[in-house]
This record gives structure tokens, C-alpha cells and sequence, in this order.
């Protein structure tokens, strides 16, 4: 009993102290003590946390001192570089903020080029237009049959908008009016002619905008034709 305390004693004494090395008499006294502590247990018992005693338990908190001082100490040594150069530093990746819908340039805007047969696929496929509406949507409103490439533009300027289509390279006239912001959020074009317009959420990223329709089309002919002219991303040409 007299080497079991003897053995406590100098494991207490050190933890109080808070050294960074172990003495060499404790450690060794704690691995002996390791050696000659039996580890066995009856299989056909379920597995549950034993009860030690004094001498395992300040054997194992001997042990775990240890461990967790060099630990400790590999932890908070100086991280050394890897081979050929510096760690690489984490860079956080650019963002854009949104601007306010007033601060959009006056300008055209263009819009991203389809394939014409992209966009008779997604006409046909729209199960709420009827015949005729596709036959006008593809021959008149887009005038793309028989044809490659379309693309569609915006110009803003003064409070003058004009919307133009351009198929293999001509480019047309869609519509022409008047546009305001009536929060930093959306904007309303109004058809010339017209007593309403249609309401956009815009969001403007650096020299680019984009537009989602916020009212909703009395028509799926029309709502075809706001999708496709108007709900894109749109970027001022240099």
C-alpha cells in the first residue's frame, strides 16, 4: 500500500505543479504498474465501463497525463512548412453586391445568343400553348423560321427603353417605351401606346442586370414571350 500512495502522491504532486515534462520515477512506476494491472474481462459480460482500483487509477491517470502533455506540445509547436514554399493561405472568393436599380448605366444591354432550334424545341415543348400560338411565336413574334441564331437586346436611356431582337445577325425593333425604378428593386416597362406595363424585379451586378416578371401574363403566348425577351441576364456592350 505504502508504494501504491508513494505512487499517487508523486502523480498529484506533478499535475499541481503543471510541468510540460513527466518525471522519469512516475513514469516508470505508472508503465510497471501498467504491466502487472490485469486487463482481462469475461466475454459472456456485457460491455460497461469497469470499476478500478486506486492503483489502476492512478496508473491510467498517470498515462493519460502523459499523453495529453505531449499532446499538448505538439499541438502548439510552430506549424512547419510544407515542401517547396509556403503553406498555401486560404483566399476568400470575390462576391458582388447588388446595386441599387438606380444605379444602373445608360446603355445597351445585350442578352445571351440561342440556337433558333433550341428555341422552337422549348415553343413546342411548352404544353400550354396552343397550335396556333406556336406557328405565331415562331413565324411572326420571333420571325425565327428557317433561321440560326437569336438574340435579344435592351437599350436604356433617359427614361427610353427600346427592345430589339436580333435573328442571324438583323437586328429589329421588339417594342419601344417608357421606363422608371420605382424602388432600388424593380423597375416598370410601359409599352408606348399602352396604359400598364409590366413590372420587373431587376438586379444589377456590376455592368450586367437581370429581370424576373412580377406580373403576371394574361396569356401563355405572352408569358412565353416575357420569358424569353425580358428574363435573362443582360450585359452593357463595350
Amino acid at each position: 500500500m505504502s508504494d501504491d500512495r508513494s505512487i499517487e502522491r508523486t502523480a498529484r504532486a506533478w499535475l499541481e505543479l503543471g510541468p510540460t515534462q513527466a518525471p522519469d520515477h512516475a513514469v516508470e512506476a505508472a508503465l510497471r504498474t501498467i504491466d502487472t494491472t490485469s486487463q482481462e474481462r469475461d466475454l459472456r459480460i456485457p460491455w460497461r465501463l469497469p470499476t478500478m482500483n486506486p492503483v489502476a487509477r492512478t496508473a491510467i491517470l498517470a498515462s493519460v497525463v502523459i499523453v495529453a502533455v505531449v499532446g499538448g506540445i505538439y499541438l502548439l509547436r510552430p506549424a512547419t512548412q510544407s515542401f517547396g514554399g509556403p503553406p498555401p493561405t486560404a483566399t476568400a472568393a470575390p462576391t458582388s453586391t447588388p446595386l441599387p436599380a438606380s444605379a444602373l448605366q445608360a446603355g445597351t444591354y445585350v442578352g445571351p445568343t440561342f440556337q433558333v432550334t433550341d428555341i422552337i424545341a422549348s415553343i413546342n415543348a411548352d404544353t400550354d400553348l396552343t397550335s396556333l400560338e406556336r406557328t405565331t411565336l415562331i413565324d411572326e413574334l420571333f420571325g425565327i423560321k428557317d433561321k440560326k441564331t437569336w438574340s435579344a437586346s435592351i437599350v436604356l436611356r433617359g427614361g427610353q427603353y427600346t427592345q430589339r431582337q436580333t435573328v442571324d445577325g438583323i437586328t429589329v425593333i421588339g417594342s419601344a417605351g417608357r421606363y422608371t425604378f420605382p424602388d432600388d428593386q424593380t423597375i416598370d416597362l410601359v409599352e408606348t401606346g399602352a396604359q400598364s406595363g409590366t413590372r420587373f424585379a431587376i438586379s444589377v451586378v456590376g455592368d450586367s442586370f437581370t429581370l424576373r416578371s412580377l406580373t403576371p401574363p394574361p396569356t401563355a403566348l405572352d408569358a412565353f414571350v416575357v420569358r424569353t425577351l425580358f428574363e435573362a441576364t443582360f450585359t452593357l456592350a463595350r
